[in-house]
């Protein structure tokens, strides 16, 4: 019996776990710090060519439309940062995703940028979303859930509402603001805002990787 319950919770989180595993990752490998130094610090920023996109080690370039990838702790053009294989130093490269994770049918999409609205805060942004010709109910690769029965499984995980929610049109709006949690008159509020060339429009913009409607995972750094 304990085995079926467990089964059947897995079911019903297994998506949302997926998506933080790799978020976490992100997230750590940007806050990679030595001697109390963050090597990272660039990531995401214009000292660095702006957002940046986190790789696994298989592969070779950034997915279509992605920002450039992030650099290793050389910050040069070329050495790529991979989660499954982040070198700190001239050293044997260390490895922060979960077993298996560098499965194709297991990448996520993570994204170092810095928030367009006037805070100048870094994030890591980690999103899932249907493709242009899908409706809002079909299974999203990799996870195989639409975005609502992933936003389900995160409030059954019990995750942190202002660390997580959709992207209304160039803003990452949490599933509750930080006002919610702070009281009323709080001027800190959680929302994001994407850079320009990050956010999809037909018209304008056709090659930006992140859509209305996206979910997202995102921290600040």
């Amino acid at each position: 019996v304990t085995m079926q319950t467990n089964r059947f919770a897995a079911m019903h989180s297994g998506g949302a776990q997926q998506m933080l595993s790799w978020h976490a990752a992100a997230v750590s490998a940007a806050r990679y710090t030595v001697a109390g130094t963050q090597l990272f610090a660039r990531w995401g920023t214009a000292l660095d060519g702006g957002p940046c996109t986190l790789l696994v080690q298989s592969q070779a370039a950034a997915p279509a439309n992605m920002p450039n990838p992030c650099t290793d702790y050389t910050a040069t053009a070329g050495n790529f940062a991979h989660l499954d294989a982040l070198l700190i130093a001239a050293a044997t490269p260390i490895n922060l995703l979960p077993v298996g994770y560098d499965n194709v049918n297991k990448r996520l999409n993570t994204i170092i940028l810095t928030d367009a609205g006037g805070t100048n805060t870094r994030l890591a942004v980690t999103f899932i979303q249907p493709l242009a010709t899908a409706t809002a109910s079909d299974p999203i690769a990799p996870v195989g859930l639409n975005t609502t029965q992933m936003y389900r499984q995160f409030l059954r995980l019990g995750v942190e509402k202002f660390s997580f929610g959709y992207v209304v049109n160039n803003q990452l709006q949490p599933a509750a603001s930080l006002n919610d949690a702070l009281g009323s008159g709080n001027t800190i509020t959680g929302i994001y805002t994407l850079p320009a060339a990050l956010v999809f429009n037909a018209a304008t913009n056709p090659t930006g990787p992140i859509r209305s409607g996206a979910l997202a995972l995102f921290t600040p750094l």
